[in-house]
């Protein structure tokens, strides 16, 4: 049930935990998946929890990766009430002709920022990310302290048969 934020409320009393999970590398040659949600290749997840005793009104959260994509804003969550637990998504859309022309491992820096009622100025967290050249290849993307499943090591399953090549090290070492 949502509620109104009544006179007495104080955002300077509200508790929200962010955990951001993001890939750690991107597969250059399969950029476009990363921009499908029906496909489970999200480039950030964030998971907040409200720790505090008010709820937190009008939550935005905006992706972008520096140089590669523009601000995207998912839904604006319009209330998120104590204990709760929200997950978001960022599946970018990444602009291919600078993907397309990266042809070794490349740092990116990919920012998260969020704002909500009453909060003086947006709040950004930024992480290290790397686009993989068009051929090389990796079988997770996951960040080590994401990897809870034996899927999660080799979730890039899926491109595993299209995309063999002398530069991966599973293929050096069978060489």
């Amino acid at each position: 049930m949502l509620t109104r934020a009544g006179a007495s409320y104080d955002p300077s009393k509200v508790r929200l935990e962010f955990e951001l999970q993001s890939r750690e590398k991107i597969l250059t040659c399969a950029y476009k998946v990363y921009g499908d949600d029906t496909w489970s290749f999200w480039l950030g997840k964030t998971v907040i929890k409200n720790m505090g005793k008010i709820p937190v009104y009008d939550l935005k959260l905006s992706y972008r990766v520096i140089g590669y994509t523009d601000w995207t804003s998912n839904d604006t969550y319009p209330e998120i009430i104590p204990g709760q637990t929200m997950r978001d998504f960022y599946y970018p859309v990444f602009a291919g002709e600078k993907v397309m022309g990266i042809t070794t491992r490349t740092p990116a820096e990919f920012v998260i920022k969020h704002e909500y009622r009453g909060l003086s100025k947006p709040v950004e967290e930024r992480h290290k990310i790397f686009f993989l050249g068009r051929n090389d290849y990796t079988f997770s993307s996951l960040r080590e302290e994401d990897k809870v499943t034996a899927a999660d090591r080799d979730e890039n399953y899926p491109f595993v048969a299209a995309f063999c090549t002398p530069n991966e090290e599973t293929t050096k070492s069978f060489a």
